[in-house]
């Protein structure tokens, strides 16, 4: 009967570890500030292609990854605050990352508009977590005096225990269906983030064979002392 229990208590564990857990990217047209956050500095390895790469200011063994399938995306600015855009003064689309398979827990960062007159423009942006849910939001920007720069905040809802292991936008029309190009977006720059969590997380079956592990070990270890009390 105690094998049975156990047995049943491990498939219950496993079942249980294997669902994902319900994360909750929040997402933000404001400038929090990102209290703590590290800025993204910035290297262009290879001209003219569909990367940009970088690193954090405060940790240097963590190098960041900017991607985009819009064409060829290159660095404005200098290092520090600089900034990422297509190389024809038009940005689509963008993914930023962490090399590695590191998570964060906040992010910032800042959508620079065409000069000249203002123009209405939409942007899906979405942040993706550790368990690879994508969580999107659409914001519209058509209205006078609201069609400049734009600030946006990313954040994992408290208590979750939840990460971020990416942020993209796309630009779209003002349906959200439609990628927009050429998009009146130059660049997004002033990138920051924080709650860095150290380096990859296990998948969360992983986490429930090493709970399982510990429990094994914590099973053997009362035999071997009940066998020596007797």
């Amino acid at each position: 009967m105690r094998y049975a229990r156990s047995a049943a208590a491990a498939a219950l564990l496993l079942a249980v570890a294997a669902q994902p857990a319900r994360a909750v990217v929040l997402i933000a047209n404001s400038s929090s500030g990102c209290g703590g956050c590290d800025t993204v500095h910035l290297v262009d390895n290879v001209l003219n292609d569909n990367e940009v790469n970088g690193w954090l200011a405060s940790s240097p063994g963590i190098d960041v990854l900017f991607t985009t399938t819009s064409g060829p995306i290159g660095i404005t600015g200098g290092q520090g605050q600089a900034w990422v855009g297509g190389t024809d003064g038009s940005t689509e689309n963008l993914t930023f990352s962490l090399v590695g398979g590191h998570t964060f827990d906040a992010a910032e960062f800042n959508l620079n508009t065409t000069n000249g007159t203002p123009s209405p423009w939409y942007v899906t942006i979405t942040g993706v977590d550790q368990n690879n849910t994508a969580y999107s939001q659409n914001f519209a920007f058509d209205t006078h005096g609201d069609m400049g720069n734009q600030f946006f905040d990313l954040s994992i809802l408290a208590g979750s225990g939840e990460h971020i292991s990416s942020i993209s936008f796309v630009i779209t029309d003002s349906t959200f269906d439609t990628a927009l190009n050429p998009s009146p977006i130059i660049a997004a720059g002033q990138w920051r983030v924080g709650g860095l969590d150290g380096g990859p997380i296990p998948e969360p079956t992983a986490w429930g064979l090493m709970i399982l592990g510990f429990g094994g070990a914590g099973a053997v270890l009362r035999r071997r002392r009940g066998l020596a009390a007797a």
